[in-house]
Parts: structure tokens; C-alpha cells; sequence
């Protein structure tokens, strides 16, 4: 694994749930028409699921109003002046956690009277027709959207660890919040229409829905709510700031190419980085044009120079000593992948692991050199961090008891720190390390400890399973995988396709051919958003067909 760094986790996946006659919350949902608002709640063992969209559209129009209050006890909507009908979209989950279904509800404002919509009109907003969406603001506040996941461990780190501090309440007063689960498919319009790519995503818009900034990843609660703030007071909208950069306002220059940093869009910060005179933009400059180069060696091995160049360039401008040993740390690895290392190439590594021994000595120049860095925050890991480009170093100059040596302290720093459950997401990097440690033991003593505390979810089982699946203990990972398909919330094809992976490691082809078929059945799965599922789905069968002739 590379330097432990922003993205590490961020992966998008815009996923499905189908809808099965006779389902457990259906008739579980009471609505209530008073005062000009359309009160929704539910009856005893369910609540509302308000991390989920929710919306209301009245009389056919396109504008999408939200719910406020959201609670899992009540949405409020706003009736606007001489509508007739509501068409309300919502989901509802069982107190025991066991489902969590959509349902789409059309209101006669006037009698209150509710119909479910037949299964037919189940669907989803096309992705063609997100721009025509318009948001309707009732509370006078401008929205905060958060693009989240169950499974992403910085989000989970965002709810545990900085949404319950005073000053991110204190701001969240003043927005709309507007939590989305991207993995459902009520999520998939919003998300094409914000071009999210990667989460935890936090979109901030005004009342038309114009965006106004956004940010990406881990963000401490500290510089969040400042900056949150800043952004809610000023309300100047990304197009309003696009005109003041076209003019040559140096601020909004800057806030455009970091706004297009946080959007993933490399070529758009490039552009405006490269415009930017402040110091700190040219590092940002300089990781985007390695993740542009990235992307494309990903995509095209023989993009492989200019991957190389792009870092070169990196080491040798960037003013972040944390960005310049990262680099280097990529560099050398890529390098010894393609061939043996240079002289040069080995004293560079040597001179980095040199670094990285006087900085593990200092706190205060470590912590320094993290927030001078573009990584993003590393939470309590940043010595972990260090040790880890240390290791692959050693790696890449063949030092296996040197390497050794330092996973070890690695792992020795972990286990020293008070790591709990109360804190998931913090567990979750735990595990990530000393995956990379290969600690085996302490690994599977965290994941058991996850799943203790949350046995109710997809999210544990789905990560242990994926985990002993790379371990080959084949029949532990296709319990853990069956378990998480008993708590899917829109995730079904990728665990689908683990299961598959699983039953061909096991030698069991025509189940496994089989469970490839169900991933398939999905409505949405042949949509852009699963390019990569359908294609490794389609080469594992393809594998499979030619092992069963």
C-alpha cells in the first residue's frame, strides 16, 4: 500500500435496493395534513431513516422540496400555496435494523389521503434529467450536504468524532443539514449532479441549490466549523467566484482551484493552481498533476514515464517536506517495479529513511510537517504514517530485517494507544496498518471487537469477510459475506461478487457462475456508476466458463 494518505479509502459506489412486494415496513408510516405542512411518522418498531434523501414534489412541478424538521420520528414538509398534490419520497427502516426500504407516497393535500405508488413508478431520477433538479429551501438556510457511506471510515470518523462537537453544532444551526447516503438509490442523481466522486463529500449550496464551496475527506472540527462558517456569511456562490477569478481575484483564484482539488478534478485545479501566486497553491499544483499523471498510468501502463516525471517534478519544487518523502517514497517503489534501482535512485531512499528517523525524534516538526502537507489529516497516526514509508522503502532496497524492524514498531505504537469501538472509524485506520504490519492476531481482534458492537450491520462483515477472503480461510469469509447480504443497504452487487470470488477460490464454479447471474438481475446495474462491477463480474465469468468447459 502507498503512503497511508487521503484517498486511501475513498471509493465510490453508487449502488441499488429493489423492491419486493409485501415488504416488512410497508403500512408502517403515518401521514398527518395540518397548518399548510404534511407531518410523516411512523408507528411503533420503525422510524424514518433520516440519513437518507428525502424529498416532496407538489403538482407535477420539478422543484424538490426537503423535510425540516428530519428525525427518525418526524419530516415536516411545507405545502406551497394552492398546491393539490404532494408526491413524497422517503425511507423507512425496522427499529431491529433488519431493513430499510424507500417508499414513494403521493398526498391529497386537501384530504391527507396516502397511496403507495405501484412498483412500476419505483425509479429513480434519471441521470440525464439531475440538472433539471432545483432544491427548495424552507428554512431561509443555506445546505449542507454530506456524501457518505456506511463503510467509509472517514465518515465514520466524521459522525463519531466531530459532527457531537459544541462548535460543528453550534454551525450546523445555521445550515440545512442534508445527510446522503450515496449508496442508495434515491443518492444517485444528487451525487452525477455534485460530481461526487470520492467520500466523505460536503457540498455547501444556497437556496437554488448553487453551490457555494465544498471540502473532501477527514476534516477536523476546529478548521471545519471556521471555515464553514466563513463560507455560510459570505455565501458568494463557485459561479459568482469563477468571475471574480476570470478578472484576476487572487483569493478567489485560489479558493477556485482548491474548491476543483476537493471535486477530484485534477485538470480544472491544475488550471487555476497554475494561476495562483500563493505559496501554499503550488504544492496543491503539484498533487494534481501527479494524480492527473495517476489516473492515467492506471488506465494506460504506458503512461508510466509521465507518472514518474510528474512525481520528479514533485519532489524537486514542492515546499512540503511530508509531500516531498511521500513522493519519494512512490517514486522509488514505482521504479522497482519496472527495474532494478539506480545508485542514484537507492541514496535518494536512503537519504528519506535518514529523514524519517530525526523527524519520528521531533513531535512538534512531525505535526508541522503533516499540516504543511497536502495529505490531509492522518488522525493519530502520523508517526504510523511515517514507519509505513519507511518500510516500503526498506522494501524497495531489499532490507527485509530492517523492514521487519520497523512494522514491528509500527505495530507496537498501535497497540500502546487506547483504540476502541466508541471510536470505529479510528479502528478501522487501526486495522489498516496493521494490515500492512501483518499483524494477523490484532487484525482479527479488532474486526471481532467491531462486529461485537455492531453485529446489525453489512459494514463489519462485509470488511472481515474481504479480509479473510485474501487470508484464503474461504469458508469463515462466505459466512461473514452471507451475513452481510442479510443487512445490504444498496451494496448487493459488490458483495455479490465477492461471494462469487469466494465459490470459485473454493473450487465450487457453477455457484459461483450462478451468484455472478443474481449480481446481474440488479435494475441499475448496467449504469455508468458500475463500469468497474459489471466489468470484473463479466471477466471473472468469463474465467469460470472456460474452467467449467
Amino acid at each position: 500500500m502507498k503512503a497511508f494518505r487521503i484517498f486511501s479509502f475513498l471509493i465510490l459506489t453508487l449502488l441499488i435496493t429493489t423492491f419486493a412486494q409485501a415488504r416488512l415496513t410497508d403500512d408502517q408510516v403515518v401521514f398527518k395534513t395540518t397548518d399548510g405542512k404534511i407531518e410523516v411518522s411512523t408507528k411503533p418498531g420503525f422510524h424514518l431513516n433520516a440519513e437518507a434523501p428525502a424529498n416532496a414534489t407538489f403538482d407535477g412541478l420539478e422543484a424538490l422540496f426537503k423535510p425540516l424538521p428530519k428525525t427518525e420520528k418526524l419530516f415536516v414538509f411545507q405545502i406551497p400555496t394552492k398546491a393539490k398534490k404532494a408526491k413524497l419520497s422517503f425511507y423507512v427502516c425496522d427499529d431491529k435494523k433488519t431493513a430499510c426500504e424507500q417508499h414513494l407516497k403521493e398526498i391529497s393535500v386537501s384530504t391527507g389521503a396516502a397511496v403507495e405508488k405501484p412498483k412500476a413508478e419505483l425509479d429513480v431520477i434519471s441521470p440525464k434529467d439531475s440538472k433539471k433538479i432545483n432544491f427548495v429551501n424552507t428554512a431561509d438556510k443555506p445546505t449542507l450536504m454530506i456524501f457518505s457511506a456506511p463503510w467509509c471510515p472517514a465518515c465514520i470518523r466524521m459522525q463519531t468524532e466531530v459532527y457531537p462537537k459544541k462548535d460543528i453544532q453550534a454551525v450546523f444551526k445555521k445550515v440545512q443539514l442534508e445527510k446522503i447516503n450515496i449508496d442508495l438509490p434515491a443518492s444517485l442523481e444528487l451525487s452525477e449532479k455534485f460530481h461526487v466522486k470520492a467520500i466523505p463529500t460536503y457540498v455547501l449550496v444556497n437556496q437554488k441549490g448553487e453551490e457555494i464551496s465544498r471540502w473532501l475527506d477527514f476534516q477536523p472540527a476546529d478548521s471545519f466549523s471556521k471555515q464553514l462558517e466563513h463560507k455560510i456569511k459570505s455565501s458568494i456562490t463557485l459561479t459568482d467566484l469563477e468571475q471574480k477569478a476570470n478578472l484576476g481575484d487572487a483569493a478567489a483564484i485560489s479558493a477556485m482551484g482548491m474548491n476543483a482539488y476537493n471535486a477530484l478534478n485534477c485538470e480544472e485545479a491544475i488550471k487555476w493552481f497554475s494561476q495562483s501566486k500563493k505559496i501554499v497553491d503550488l504544492n496543491y499544483k503539484l498533487a494534481s498533476e501527479i494524480s492527473c499523471a495517476e489516473e492515467k498510468n492506471q488506465s494506460v501502463e504506458t503512461n508510466v514515464t509521465d507518472y514518474l516525471n510528474a512525481l520528479q517534478k514533485g519532489i524537486t519544487m514542492t515546499l512540503s517536506q511530508m509531500d516531498q518523502y511521500r513522493w519519494t517514497s512512490d517514486w522509488i517503489e514505482k521504479l522497482k517495479e519496472k527495474k532494478a534501482l539506480s545508485e542514484e535512485a537507492k541514496e535518494k531512499a536512503k537519504i528519506t529513511i535518514s529523514n524519517f528517523k530525526q523527524l519520528l525524534k521531533d513531535p512538534e516538526k512531525l505535526e508541522e510537517a503533516f499540516s504543511e502537507s497536502t495529505m490531509g489529516d492522518v488522525g493519530r497516526f502520523d508517526k504510523e504514517e511515517v514507519l509505513l514509508m519507511k518500510s516500503r522503502l526498506q522494501g524497495a532496497l531489499d532490507q527485509p530485517k530492517e523492514k521487519a524492524d520497523t512494522l514491528k514498531a509500527l505495530v507496537d505504537l498501535i497497540l500502546k494507544k487506547k483504540i476502541t469501538t466508541e471510536k470505529p472509524g479510528e479502528m478501522l485506520l487501526a486495522i489498516a496498518y496493521l494490515r500492512e504490519a501483518g499483524d494477523k492476531e490484532a487484525v482479527t481482534k479488532f474486526y471481532k471487537e467491531l462486529l461485537a458492537k455492531s453485529p446489525k450491520t453489512y459494514v463489519y462483515h462485509e470488511k472481515y469477510g474481504r479480509y479473510l477472503f485474501k487470508e484464503k480461510n474461504f469458508e469463515a469469509a462466505l459466512s461473514e459475506v452471507d451475513t452481510a447480504l442479510k443487512f445490504a443497504e444498496g451494496n448487493e452487487p459488490q458483495l455479490y461478487l465477492l461471494k462469487a470470488r469466494i465459490l470459485n477460490e473454493k473450487n465450487d464454479k457453477k455457484m459461483a457462475a450462478s451468484v455472478l447471474d443474481q449480481a446481474m438481475g440488479f435494475d441499475q446495474i448496467n449504469h455508468a456508476k458500475y463500469k468497474r462491477t459489471v466489468a470484473q463480474i463479466a471477466q471473472l465469468k468469463k474465467e469460470i466458463s472456460n474452467e467449467i468447459k
